[in-house]
């Protein structure tokens, strides 16, 4: 995710390259890859990567909802969806208040 933010695709890729070898961690592998599409300001595709995933883990739900706002943020965005979006995230966040969220940004 730090590489992804500070702009190093070719690192971000390659960790994400490296946890995807092991079948057990192919759920990780894609919520780093969500992680990447939001860091690269791409909502939509970072919230149809999760749902792939067969069961979401809190972790998971707040990336979601990460994704829902931002996505609620974008200019294209019309104002009925937005509100949608806004009031699913802040559900979502109400759901899994305990997990903590670790964003290195600004």
């Amino acid at each position: 995710m730090c590489a992804a933010r500070i702009g190093d695709d070719v690192l971000a890729e390659k960790d994400i390259e490296f946890v995807k070898k092991f079948p057990a961690w192919q759920a990780a592998g894609t919520r780093l890859d969500a992680g990447v599409l939001v860091e690269k300001k791409s909502p939509k595709e970072a919230r149809a990567l999760l749902d792939e995933l067969p069961g979401k883990s809190a972790e998971d739900w707040i990336l979601y909802a990460r994704a829902l706002e931002m996505e609620a943020d974008m200019p294209g965005t019309p104002l009925d969806e937005r509100q949608k979006m806004q009031a699913q995230a802040a559900e979502i966040r109400k759901k899994y208040s305990f997990t903590l969220e670790y964003d290195f940004g600004e």
